[in-house]
């Protein structure tokens, strides 16, 4: 997504910056796809007696849990990446102005 050029300027490149949110989408349907799965072993958990209904309904809880914090922070990662293309957009407007005035 970023790199320095010879002069030491860090370059936001915004199209695999934009190549990187397409990938952590499609990681995040994967991971909706898993938690769809994961429910339907819990509801029919749910309707199930014994230990072994209740240790996958148990798992599945907490996988479900680990899986919902993860594609938060993947929905803050996309949030993120798109913050610093928006402000090197604006640093690199700013310098070409500057550079056409001076």
């Amino acid at each position: 997504m970023a790199y320095r050029d010879e002069n030491g300027r860090i370059t936001i490149d915004e199209a695999a910056a934009n190549a990187d949110i397409r990938k952590i989408a499609q990681a995040q349907d994967i991971l909706h796809n898993a938690l769809s799965g994961l429910r339907a072993a819990q509801a029919e958990a749910e309707g199930s007696k014994g230990q072994t209904a209740q240790a996958i309904y148990d798992k599945s809880q907490e996988l479900i849990q680990a899986i919902q914090k993860l594609d938060g922070s993947l929905d803050e990662t996309i949030h993120y990446i798109r913050h610093v293309i928006t402000v090197y957009k604006a640093k690199d407007e700013a310098l070409k102005n500057m550079m056409s005035q001076g």
